[in-house]
């Protein structure tokens, strides 16, 4: 292989490094949010977690669970919560199987628009990485048939 197709494919490969770095720094750097969630309504499975929550890296606290009669239940009691946005019927509990109860609580997560943002300019670093590699692929190629042509 040529140096300067060895240079070629070193500088794309670092462009790719610090491309990705760049973009994981960026979604990191974000401030998250917090905001209140109030009365969505689930569909009561008792010992199943139902997940409430559908965002990558949030938290979701201070929950007030409401069952299907509009009684507040007791954590530990009536249901399990984890910060993941996740709730479970207890079995002993007020809150019965298969009835719609209602789950108000605080959200803190990052802008959903950074996870697109973040996951667009990934997949173009991921294009070039195939670029990358079909031209290494090239570029061996043809540096193999030279040094055949040398032989020959």
């Amino acid at each position: 292989m040529e140096a300067k197709s060895l240079i070629v494919l070193v500088s794309i490969a670092a462009m790719l490094v610090i491309g990705v770095s760049a973009v994981g720094a960026q979604y990191h750097g974000l401030d998250e949010q917090t905001d209140s969630v109030d009365d969505q309504a689930w569909t009561v499975q008792t010992d199943e977690w139902v997940q409430l929550v559908d965002q990558p890296d949030a938290t979701a606290t201070d929950e007030a669970i409401v069952n299907h009669t509009g009684s507040e239940m007791s954590p530990g009691l009536d249901y399990e919560w984890d910060e993941n946005g996740s709730v479970r019927a207890v079995a002993d509990g007020d809150l019965e199987n298969d009835t719609i109860a209602t789950a108000s609580y605080q959200l803190t997560a990052k802008p959903a628009q950074a996870t697109t943002h973040a996951n667009s300019l990934l997949s173009i670093y991921q294009i070039g990485s195939l670029g990358a590699v079909i031209m290494a692929v090239v570029g061996l190629a043809g540096a193999a048939g030279r040094f055949n042509n040398v032989r020959a």
